[in-house]
């Protein structure tokens, strides 16, 4: 399991990062995601990237993984990542949230 983000969490972010509380105010979102995952799974294995999803980078990120859940805010990033999917073959989840709304979808981009 991989988090990339270069953010710490903020008091703005609690109502809608529930990985994240307000203890953890000024830790590396990567970081307090972590605590959460073992906190319910001591045998996780975890990656941190502590760095935004950009065209330098996310082809390599991509690559690490069989999966890749986006869960950004941003549409430039959503772009990237689904192009760093299709290039390197990857399903990708796409996760948003609009006020008390939702949306989830699964591309398989292979074959």
């Amino acid at each position: 399991l991989g988090f990339a983000d270069a953010d710490v969490v903020d008091s703005s972010n609690l109502h809608r990062q529930i990985m994240h509380n307000e203890a953890r105010q000024g830790v590396s979102k990567v970081l307090s995601a972590k605590m959460t995952c073992q906190a319910l799974n001591s045998n996780t294995r975890i990656r941190l990237h502590e760095e935004h999803f950009t065209e330098a980078n996310g082809l390599d990120l991509v690559g690490e993984y069989d999966i890749v859940l986006d869960a950004t805010d941003n549409v430039t990033a959503r772009y990237l990542i689904n192009d760093a999917c299709v290039l390197r073959d990857k399903t990708l989840v796409f996760g948003a949230a609009v006020a008390w709304d939702g949306q989830v979808a699964v591309y398989h981009h292979r074959g």
